[in-house]
This record gives C-alpha cells, sequence and structure tokens, in this order.
C-alpha cells in the first residue's frame, strides 16, 4: 500500500501528463470561462483586497493575469506571492507592469509593497487536483498550507473540471478551500 506521499506524487505525475496534452484552444476557452465565473463571484461578495497566485501557464495552471488585470478595472486591491527561501511573502501591485519574469520563468513584483495578510479578503489559490470537500493537491512544498492556514480570508480554488476527484488523499498539515472555480462555476465545499 502505498504512504499518503506517495499517493500524493502518483497523483501529481498523472495530472501534469494531462495538463502536457492539453490544447491551446481548449485551455483557453477554460481560463476563459474560469475568469467571467471568479469575477461575477468578486462583484457579488463585500472582497476589496484580494491575493492571487501568478500562473505558470507554460504548465497549463489557470492563468491569472487577465483575471488580474479585471481585479484593477474593478478597483481593487491585488497582492501576489514572492518565494523567499522555504516561505511565500506577500506584495501589493497596483499594476501588470509591476511584474517582470524570475529566473525560474515566474512572474514576481519588481518591487515590493509588503502586506498583512489579516488584511486580506480573498485567496485565489492553486492547485493541481482538488476534491468536493476541498481538499486541495498543490505542488507538494507545503507553501500555501503554511500561508493558509494563518489568513482568515475566504480560499478558492482555481481549476479545470477535469482534475476534480473523488477523494484527494491529505495529510494533517493540508489546508481546505472554501470553494472552488472551475469551468462550469463555482462549488463550495462541504
Amino acid at each position: 500500500m502505498l504512504s499518503i506521499k506517495e499517493q500524493k506524487n502518483k497523483l501529481r505525475s498523472e495530472i501534469k501528463n494531462i495538463r502536457d496534452k492539453t490544447s491551446i484552444i481548449d485551455y483557453q476557452k477554460k481560463n476563459d470561462s474560469i475568469k467571467k465565473s471568479l469575477i461575477s463571484f468578486v462583484g457579488q461578495q463585500n472582497v476589496d483586497f484580494i491575493h492571487s497566485y501568478l500562473s505558470m501557464n507554460h504548465k497549463f495552471e489557470v492563468d491569472t493575469i487577465p483575471i488580474i488585470n479585471r481585479l484593477f478595472g474593478l478597483n481593487k486591491k491585488v497582492a501576489v506571492p514572492i518565494m523567499v527561501g522555504n516561505a511565500l511573502e506577500h506584495s501589493q501591485i497596483f499594476s501588470l507592469n509591476d511584474l517582470q519574469t524570475n529566473s525560474w520563468g515566474v512572474l514576481e513584483p519588481v518591487v515590493t509593497y509588503r502586506i498583512d495578510i489579516d488584511s486580506l479578503d480573498l485567496v485565489i489559490v492553486p492547485l493541481l487536483g482538488v476534491d468536493l470537500d476541498g481538499n486541495r493537491l498543490g505542488y507538494g512544498k507545503g507553501f500555501y498550507d503554511r500561508f493558509l492556514k494563518n489568513t482568515k480570508a475566504l480560499k478558492i480554488g482555481l481549476c479545470f473540471h477535469d482534475f476534480i476527484f473523488k477523494k484527494v488523499p491529505t495529510e494533517q498539515h493540508d489546508v481546505k478551500l472554501d470553494g472552488i472555480i472551475t469551468e462550469k462555476g463555482i462549488r463550495f465545499c462541504n
């Protein structure tokens, strides 16, 4: 029998293989639907300060750049993560021009405007897979779990519908999501 860590790694590998076969047209179409659902959700909620991951589009993550751009158009405040050693720090950005690609090919702020995570209303969370209970499968480094356990903000994961599973293996340190947005709409978790 596989350990939880081995089960997670096996599922990560399966998801990455499926993602790698995604067509650009399908990817863009699903991203557009997710963006519309998220923007509609934000418009219905009392959220002003939103933390969003910066997508790695070469890995077919849900594309957050058009989402962030639209949030600016709605006069929302936006913060993004910065990798510092084994932790995430968080910086407010004021436009997409505040970002540049780092040596790993990931966008990050050019200048850091650190924020207090207690001021966040909503966190848009990256993931590889998820189940309907809000158990999230991340990349395995624990960066987001350490961050999410320390914020009271609403936690919404962005995911393509194909990566919702009956059950995602979990460990004690894993933090559940409050909801999931896919190209089929939003679903709140149990």
